[in-house]
């Protein structure tokens, strides 16, 4: 649950300062659905699906905003994960 705060926090931080417009800006927070309580993984193939669609949807932006961010800090390493 912390990682889809996390996302809608940086998303919208990313918004307002114009690192990103467009589709990523458009519409609400991103809420999927095992999220609000809506859908739950019946088996361990469909919790993998929505873990799937939930990495994909948030490294999408992490990926424009490091493109932007890294060559700004001077250091190639800034957004790295590990």
């Amino acid at each position: 649950m912390n990682a889809v705060r996390y996302y809608n926090t940086l998303r919208k931080f990313a918004c307002a300062t114009k690192v990103v417009s467009g589709n990523f800006c458009a519409g609400a927070p991103y809420q999927p659905l095992w999220y609000a309580g809506r859908a739950r993984p019946e088996s361990y193939a469909s919790l993998n699906e929505m873990a799937g669609e939930m990495q994909d949807t948030m490294v999408e932006l992490w990926d424009i905003v490091c493109a932007k961010a890294t060559p700004k800090s001077g250091d190639e390493h800034f957004c790295a994960i590990e």
